[in-house]
């Protein structure tokens, strides 16, 4: 509903999309004072767990919204399109399984794709918000799920890109730096505070530091093996690639 919205409002207001993740995780946590447990008639013991998992349904349409928003604002493909595309990965992808536990994957999704949608605007007029807003979407990721640093990097690169495209002085970009940083850095901040509270070392992530794989065989098992192959459980992605050589 919120993509097929999108196609008559043109754009969508963000405070909405802030709301929206805050009531789901006050119903989540504070369920009992909602009254869920009345409403469903269930026990108490079990209103949290019955709210807890419907967060990354939620989280799961956001992101077929931002995907349709995406596609429309940003690859410019006609409506329909959009909607399809925005339809085949709710229902074509691991993102439909996903949905249904509470693990950290849709978030991070959903937050990677706002960082990359808020990027890549190009309109002067809304560059240096939405270069905040980028910064303070991919902190939201690195919050969620650690690995979404990998992202720096690309994000970093396009903005340099970016100021290197247009007749821009050096300044300009220290300033575009300094917008996509400071709020990416609050949240990293917030993470070695966390860091250190629970491991007492900012610098530990939970993750053992011995941890050694075989990166050939962990290749395959993301991309063919039959317990996690990204191709066979993302279908669309065969098409993508068969797209390619067109």
């Amino acid at each position: 509903f919120y993509a097929l919205n999108s196609l008559h409002i043109g754009t969508l207001s963000f405070d909405i999309l802030l709301v929206t993740l805050s009531l789901m995780y006050v119903t989540s946590y504070h369920g009992d004072f909602l009254s869920v447990d009345s409403l469903l008639r269930i026990d108490p013991h079990f209103t949290t767990i019955f709210c807890v998992s419907m967060v990354n349904i939620l989280m799961t349409a956001l992101t077929c919204m931002m995907v349709c928003l995406f596609a429309l604002e940003r690859l410019m493909f006609a409506k329909r399109l959009a909607v399809v595309l925005s339809l085949a990965y709710g229902l074509a992808t691991m993102a439909w399984a996903q949905s249904e536990d509470f693990m950290s994957e849709p978030a991070t999704t959903l937050f990677l794709l706002c960082a990359v949608y808020f990027i890549t605007d190009v309109s002067a007029l809304k560059k240096n918000r939405n270069t905040i807003l980028a910064g303070s979407f991919l902190g939201l990721a690195l919050l969620v799920r650690l690995a979404a640093l990998i992202a720096i990097p690309a994000l970093v690169v396009y903005i340099i890109h970016t100021w290197m495209s247009s007749p821009r002085k050096p300044k300009d970009l220290v300033l575009s730096l300094a917008r996509f940083g400071v709020p990416l850095f609050l949240f990293i901040g917030i993470i070695f505070v966390y860091t250190h509270i629970r491991f007492d070392n900012i610098f530990e992530s939970g993750y053992d530091s011995d941890f050694r794989a075989d990166i050939l065989l962990g290749l395959y098992g993301l991309l063919f093996s039959p317990g996690k192959s990204f191709f066979l459980y993302n279908p669309p992605a065969i098409i993508g690639l068969l797209g390619i050589g067109c």
